[in-house]
């Protein structure tokens, strides 16, 4: 049986004191540059996403385009959700869909999202590890059926954001 090694989904650079302060000591510039990123990606994947599934794999520019701006947002949303877990003061995540679930239970983003978004994660695996195989079938089904659940999430996490600004 194969297992996929984990790694902490928290970077080193998150010192334990910052779980210690909470919120007070998210970075929400940090927070913010990331949500903007996602945002400029998703308007580029939805320009890929509107071309037909041949044009898209035709065009390998418009095509590996798409790749490295699915990829670099999805890895946004795994630092976002690190970010928040940190600030949470939550015990590390042993996988990175785990960070998720501890925002959907602490009421952050919906559990049906963190659901959704948990294959998108793998997704994102399979695009920095295993690119050479990645299907072109199951790039464009992502753009074509996912690419909102990214915007909630930028959403959800903006909502947060706000709410714990006024709380303090």
């Amino acid at each position: 049986m194969n297992t996929i090694p984990t790694t902490p989904l928290l970077p080193p650079h998150f010192p334990a004191q910052k779980a210690r302060e909470g919120i007070a000591a998210w970075d929400r510039q940090a927070a913010e540059a990331r949500l903007d990123y996602i945002d400029r990606m998703l308007g580029f994947l939805r320009e890929q996403a509107n071309q037909s599934r041949q044009a898209l794999q035709e065009d390998p520019r418009s095509y590996h385009a798409a790749l490295y701006e699915l990829q670099s947002s999805l890895q946004a949303v795994v630092d976002i959700a690190a970010q928040v877990v940190d600030a949470l003061g939550q015990e590390q995540p042993q996988e990175r869909g785990d960070a998720l679930g501890i925002l959907a239970k602490a009421g952050i983003v919906p559990s049906s999202l963190a659901e959704a978004l948990v294959p998108a994660l793998s997704l994102r695996e399979t695009l920095m590890c295993e690119y050479v195989h990645v299907a072109p079938d199951v790039v464009y089904q992502f753009l074509q059926e996912n690419l909102d659940d990214l915007e909630r999430f930028c959403w959800r996490i903006l909502d947060y954001m706000d709410r714990s600004e006024q709380a303090s």
